[in-house]
């Protein structure tokens, strides 16, 4: 989805959002370029306190919902919408644990929102199964991996956020 789309979006729900671009060379040791995920998290956490943030929530799509999953608990997440995820460490051939980090966050608070037609979304989903990967799940009928695309075209955006934001 187009950014200035996903920011309209956002706005209209009247949520304010810090946005992490895609990056060359993906890591999962890397969140933002040459920062590790320790320092990442430091960087944010900085970035929303000078804003007066103290509630901070999680969305990602692909990759990205992969890495917010990844920092959800260095950041104090609320919740997290996982759009699709990954099913592994892109670059790499051995698959990755969606919270490798054996984090203590509360998978209740991780929506993964998956198509259940697309090719890319049922291998993660055979990937999250097989690494315990427990979340409440929630399944489009739109053929399309990443899928916040689709939940907007589907009507679903609204149900996600409020989910989210309760």
């Amino acid at each position: 989805m187009p950014r200035h789309i996903a920011h309209f979006i956002f706005a209209n729900q009247g949520v304010a959002l810090m946005y992490v671009g895609n990056r060359p060379n993906l890591s999962m040791g890397n969140a933002l370029i040459h920062h590790s995920n320790e320092e990442s998290a430091e960087l944010i956490l900085k970035i929303a306190e000078e804003y007066g943030f103290n509630e901070l929530y999680g969305l990602g799509t692909s990759y990205g919902g992969y890495m917010i999953c990844q920092l959800a608990e260095r950041l104090g997440l609320k919740k997290v919408l996982n759009f699709s995820g990954a099913q592994k460490e892109p670059q790499v051939e051995q698959k990755t644990s969606m919270m490798s980090m054996r984090s203590s966050y509360p998978m209740k608070n991780i929506l993964s929102v998956l198509s259940k037609d697309d090719p890319v979304d049922l291998e993660i989903l055979k990937a999250y199964d097989s690494e315990g990967f427990e979340t409440p799940r929630v399944f489009l009928s739109s053929k399309s991996h990443g899928s916040f695309s689709s939940a907007f075209l589907e009507g679903k955006v609204n149900n996600f956020f409020a989910w989210m934001l309760n």
